[in-house]
């Protein structure tokens, strides 16, 4: 129990990815993005998959504005790392059976509150 406490408050302190914004949010998000010869990011290609995730410009690599946007810039990397270790305190504090259901079920309630909200704010659906 108490190493789970020590792992959440170092989650809680160490990775707060909000307090950090201005130092970790630059221009690292354009890493997500595909980059032409000039340097100028690509328009997303009209098919099913852009248009369902809403990414306005091509994809570098399978899923870099999706599950893999902790890999393409620092602010991402550290609310990701700031997920993990929450989880793992949990896991320590209670059994891993929690942190592996707390894991699904952030990730699963992250993604339908995240689509909601990107279509009510683009009056998707008003």
């Amino acid at each position: 129990m108490e190493i789970g406490v020590i792992i959440f408050l170092i989650a809680y302190f160490g990775f707060d990815a909000q307090r950090d914004y201005g130092a970790f949010h630059n221009n690292g998000w354009k890493n997500k993005y595909k980059k032409d010869n000039f340097g100028q990011l690509i328009p997303a290609p009209k098919n099913w998959y852009y248009k369902l995730n809403h990414v306005k410009f091509k994809e570098a690599f399978f899923l870099s504005t999706t599950l893999l946007s902790f890999i393409t810039d620092r602010f991402h990397f550290m609310k990701w790392c700031q997920r993990m270790l929450l989880f793992a305190s949990i896991g320590y504090a209670f059994g891993w059976a929690y942190a592996g259901v707390g894991f699904l079920a952030n990730w699963s309630m992250f993604g339908i509150f995240y689509k909601l909200w990107r279509r009510i704010s683009e009056n998707d659906l008003v």
